[in-house]
């Protein structure tokens, strides 16, 4: 390898510095992280907490670069929800709170889609949390977050797009379902 001593391991350093810098793609572009970042929203709903987990985890893990920066802040944001549901599940309301925290204080946000998600933690908290002091200080954040704008999806309270639970339950045409936590 060019720049690298021979008969020496290469460094991290000098591979990255061979390694061409990756040029942002289209934000529509399909690929392996978006399918983790989709599975995971699919597996929240269907309350496969596991497997929501996991990619939850591997998407705050590849949305991040080595230094601490978010590369895909609203992808970060949904997983952080995701992980705020689980711990709500779970009894840790604080773990819940401090995720769905998180998520709201990004640098970046596309509204709609934060009330789209923000809408599953809300709910948990709500029927699960009513009245703890965590609870209403999360919903008056995302309240603030949000506002009550006509934005679609900015209601707290209609129901989620099951198209994607529907997808993982019954697959595509043609396509076997995705695999529940308990076949693996």
């Amino acid at each position: 390898m060019t720049g690298v001593p021979s008969g020496s391991a290469p460094t991290a350093i000098a591979v990255t510095q061979l390694c061409p810098t990756p040029k942002p793609g289209p934000p529509f572009r399909g690929g392996p992280d978006k399918f983790d970042f989709y599975a995971m929203d699919c597996y929240r709903q269907l309350a496969e907490d596991k497997m929501a987990e996991t990619l939850a985890d591997e998407v705050i893990r590849s949305s991040t670069d080595f230094d601490g920066t978010e590369r895909a802040p609203m992808r970060t944001a949904e997983a952080r929800v995701t992980l705020g549901v689980i711990a709500a599940r779970e009894g840790d309301i604080e773990q819940a709170v401090h995720q769905g925290e998180q998520a709201l204080s990004g640098p970046r946000k596309s509204l709609p889609t934060l009330a789209l998600v923000s809408r599953d933690l809300t709910r948990i908290l709500k029927d699960r949390y009513p009245g703890e002091q965590a609870t209403e200080s999360y919903l008056d954040h995302v309240r603030t977050v949000v506002g009550t704008s006509n934005l679609p999806g900015a209601s707290l309270i209609e129901p989620r797009d099951e198209r994607c639970v529907r997808r993982l339950k019954h697959g595509a045409a043609g396509e076997a379902p995705m695999p529940r936590i308990t076949d693996m």
